[in-house]
C-alpha cells in the first residue's frame, strides 16, 4: 500500500509541474498576443446606413478582439479588419449575382 501512495504523490507532483508549465506558456502567449496587435490602421467607411434595416453597427472579431464598426461614419480600423469587411462585401455581391442568375427563367429547347 505504501507503493500506491508513492505513485499517487509522484503523479500529483508531475501533474503540478505540468500545470505550471501550461500556465507559463499561456501567460507568455497572452503577452505576445498583446504585443502583436496590428500597428497599422486604415481609414475605412462609411458603411451603408439607412436608418432602418441597416442601422446597427457591424461586428467583426479578429484575433479574439471584437470590433464594432458604426454605420454611416468614417472610422480608423486595423488593416486585417478592413480586409475582413472587404471580403464580406465581395461575398455579398457574389451571392447576389448568383441569386439573380438562378432566378432567371429557364428556357428549354423543345
Amino acid at each position: 500500500m505504501a507503493e500506491v501512495n508513492t505513485n499517487v504523490e509522484t503523479n500529483e507532483a508531475e501533474t503540478n509541474e505540468a500545470v505550471e508549465v501550461v500556465e507559463a506558456q499561456t501567460t507568455s502567449r497572452r503577452s505576445n498576443k498583446k504585443k502583436n496587435v496590428a500597428a497599422e490602421y486604415v481609414t475605412y467607411g462609411p458603411l451603408f446606413y439607412d436608418g432602418g434595416r441597416y442601422k446597427d453597427p457591424v461586428n467583426v472579431i479578429w484575433n479574439g478582439v471584437k470590433y464594432s464598426i458604426p454605420r454611416g461614419k468614417v472610422v480608423s480600423i486595423p488593416v486585417p479588419v478592413a480586409e475582413i469587411l472587404d471580403q464580406s462585401a465581395k461575398q455579398d455581391s457574389y451571392a447576389a449575382a448568383i441569386t439573380a442568375e438562378l432566378q432567371k427563367p429557364q428556357i428549354q429547347d423543345m
